[in-house]
């Protein structure tokens, strides 16, 4: 990502701790920081967080 972008998806809650989830957050954390992860959102179905990365 260039500087000054966002970078938003949604993992589904019941899919969160699945092992191609778990890379995908470990290599955007490597790469971009720490995502700000929302509270889950139980309206959408299945109930999913979003997370979020920012460039500096």
């Amino acid at each position: 990502m260039e500087q000054g972008c966002v970078f938003r998806t949604f993992q589904y809650a019941h899919g969160y701790y699945f092992p191609s989830a778990i890379k995908l957050r470990e290599y955007m954390d490597k790469n971009y920081g720490k995502a700000k992860k929302s509270q889950i959102v139980m309206k959408n179905v299945p109930p999913a967080y979003t997370l979020t990365w920012k460039t500096v």
